[in-house]
């Protein structure tokens, strides 16, 4: 077996079929290793929860945060921390103030547009 000469073209070629080869085997690993995580993620926790869900989280300090847990039919609010979770009070269905009773975008809107309108037709346009 005899060694390549410096001008041959075909241990070039050689060497980077290898290199393309190695980077492909890599890729192939990596999304093998990427699929894995997400798989044992969505074992671990199970997907979205048909009974527990969090309504609405703030922070409060670094790492510590109050959040409104809904529980069934029950709501709690909670405080979570990094060594500890503590309940602070459980919460009535009354006292919540949902998405639904809050005011959308388009009444603020049209309250901060009305004033304009109302002063056009009082000016006689």
């Amino acid at each position: 077996m005899t060694a390549p000469k410096t001008g041959d073209w075909s241990a070039s070629v050689d060497v980077l079929g290898q290199f393309f080869y190695i980077f492909f085997i890599f890729a192939i690993v990596i999304l093998l290793f990427l699929f894995c995580a997400r798989w044992f993620a969505s074992i671990r926790y199970g997907g979205k929860g048909k009974n527990l869900r969090v309504i609405e989280s703030c922070a409060v300090a670094p790492q510590s945060y109050v959040q409104i847990l809904q529980a069934g039919g029950r709501l709690f609010l909670i405080g979570v921390a990094k060594d500890r979770v503590s309940l602070v009070a459980e919460i009535t269905g009354e006292s919540l103030n949902t998405a639904a009773d809050a005011p959308s975008f388009e009444k603020y809107l049209r309250r901060y547009l009305s004033p304009k309108d109302t002063e056009k037709k009082e000016g006689g346009v």
